[in-house]
């Protein structure tokens, strides 16, 4: 039996350096967003929108109020109108 130095075999197991793995500059997608104004701003122009229009509009009670008068919802043709819509409406 042969037995070697042990300086011999030790270069067998000789630690290798490993470069470091380079991380590849990939950009992760973010959620981003941006408040343009104060939100005191953005509801304040909406509000103004809806308070430029007027609440009543008259023309249209003026037409009702004559339909009335003259008994337009009181008719065949108005009332056969009205449960035909009606009909529909409960059919789709």
């Amino acid at each position: 039996m042969e037995i070697r130095k042990v300086s011999e075999t030790s270069n067998f197991y000789v630690a290798r350096k490993v470069a470091p793995k380079k991380e590849e500059s990939v950009q992760k997608p973010t959620d981003s967003f941006q408040i343009l104004g104060s939100p005191k701003e953005s509801i304040e122009i909406p509000k103004a929108i809806a308070m430029a229009q007027p609440d009543i509009r008259a023309d249209k009670i003026e037409e009702i109020k004559e339909k009335i008068k003259n008994g337009y919802y009181l008719t065949d043709t108005f009332i056969e109108s009205l449960a035909e819509k009606i009909a529909k409406g409960f059919l789709h």
